[in-house]
C-alpha cells in the first residue's frame, strides 16, 4: 500500500492511535526529552500538545466516543493510568497500585482493560472508566499484557508468555474460555482486531526481523502483510 509520513521530527514519535472518527491521531513525541501526548488533525497536519509534565506520558488510547484519552504516566514516580478530555483538561488518575500499562477501552466505553503487576505477576485487569469496579481477568505465573477488545465487546485478545514464546491468546471478556491463537517460534504481540471482528492484526519478531501479520480468528489462517528486514 501507499505509505504516508505524518510526523517529521528529529525526536522519536510513537504509540500512534486513531480517533474513532478517523480525523485525529494521538501519539507520543519525545521532542521535549521525555514522552508527551499530542493529537494531530490528519488532513490539516495540525498538531496540538495535550500533556505538559516533568514526567513521561505515553500509551494514549481514545475512548469510543472520542471525548477522552486514557494514557500511562510516570508523574507519581510509578507507571499509572490516567484519563483526560481530548483538550487535555479534566485529568483523572485511575490507578495507584503497582505498575499499570496498556489501557484499552471496551467498545461501549464503560470499561478499561489494562496490564498490571499489582499482584506480583503481570496480569490483565479491567476497571470502569472512573477507575472503580476492578476485576482481575488472568492469573498465571507468566506475563499477560496488551489487551485488545473485540468490536462486539465479548472477547479480549492479549499477548502472553504462557508457553515460553510470546503468543496471542483470546479470552471472553470475563476472563473465561482462554485459548491460543498463534503458534509460532517468533515473538507475537500488539494484537488489534479488524472492524468486523473476524481477524486480528499483530506484530511478530523472528530472527531480528519485525513484520505485521493478520490471522483469521475462526480458521487460524495467517497472512504476512509486511516484508521489511529492517523494520
Amino acid at each position: 500500500g501507499n505509505l504516508r509520513n505524518l510526523t517529521n521530527h528529529p525526536a522519536s514519535e510513537y504509540h500512534p492511535t486513531w480517533s474513532p472518527d478517523g480525523r485525529w491521531m494521538a501519539y507520543v513525541s519525545g521532542q521535549h526529552g521525555k514522552g508527551e501526548i499530542y493529537v494531530m488533525d490528519i488532513e490539516k497536519q495540525e498538531r496540538r500538545r495535550l500533556t505538559n509534565h516533568p514526567a513521561s506520558d505515553t500509551e494514549p488510547a481514545w475512548s469510543p466516543d472520542g471525548r477522552a484519552i486514557a494514557f500511562v504516566s510516570y508523574r507519581t514516580g510509578n507507571r499509572d493510568i490516567y484519563k483526560m478530555d481530548v483538550n487535555g483538561g479534566n485529568l483523572q488518575q485511575l490507578t495507584d497500585i503497582g505498575v499499570n500499562t496498556k489501557p484499552a477501552w471496551s467498545p461501549d466505553g464503560r470499561w478499561i482493560a489494562f496490564s498490571s503487576n499489582r499482584a506480583a505477576n503481570v496480569d490483565i485487569y479491567v476497571m470502569d472508566s472512573d477507575g472503580k469496579e476492578l476485576k482481575r481477568l488472568t492469573n498465571q505465573p507468566q506475563s499477560e499484557s496488551e489487551p485488545a477488545w473485540s468490536p462486539d465487546g465479548k472477547q479480549i485478545a492479549f499477548s502472553t508468555t504462557l508457553l515460553g514464546n510470546t503468543d496471542i491468546y483470546i479470552m471472553n471478556a470475563d476472563g473465561q474460555n482462554v485459548h491460543r491463537l498463534t503458534h509460532h517460534l517468533a515473538e507475537d504481540g500488539f494484537p488489534a482486531w479488524s472492524p468486523d471482528g473476524q481477524s486480528i492484526v499483530f506484530g511478530t519478531e523472528f530472527e531480528e526481523n519485525k513484520d505485521i501479520y493478520i490471522i483469521n480468528v475462526a480458521v487460524r489462517t495467517r497472512h504476512r502483510l509486511t516484508r521489511h528486514p529492517d523494520s
